[in-house]
């Protein structure tokens, strides 16, 4: 009886923790959105004219030089997307553990990855 409440809490615990961070790529993601926005502003013609712009940083607002804008934008975007990939890798194990504990098979396909863009390129000739 108590193996099977102990397996029932680490089931319990698995699946809290994929929902945290389910919960968690959404908001990286918007995030990652907000800033596709703003890069596409700050690079529009109206503000591309302009040598600084203004950015906000949490509770204020800066002026700064529109290139290093844009190069802290594409900086956050960048850890954005390399933490989103993280945490989905651990979702997909917490995934697989869970799947295991509860006695079921990984479905299959499971494990798919996308190709980056060099693999989808080919090798340069």
């Amino acid at each position: 009886m108590d193996h099977v409440l102990k397996t029932v809490e680490e089931q319990e615990r698995l699946a809290e923790e994929i929902l945290a961070e389910k919960h968690q790529v959404v908001a990286y993601d918007q995030r990652r959105n907000e800033n596709r926005v703003a890069l596409r502003e700050v690079r529009q013609k109206t503000l591309a004219k302009k040598s600084k712009v203004w950015m906000n940083l949490g509770d204020f607002f800066v002026h700064m030089p529109r290139e290093q804008v844009i190069s802290l934008i594409e900086e956050d975007q960048e850890k954005l997307s390399n933490e989103i990939e993280r945490v989905r890798n651990d979702m997909q194990k917490k995934t697989q553990k869970l799947r295991r504990k509860e006695g079921k098979a990984m479905s299959e396909g499971w494990n798919l990855k996308g190709m980056a863009e060099k693999e989808i390129s080919g090798p340069a000739l």
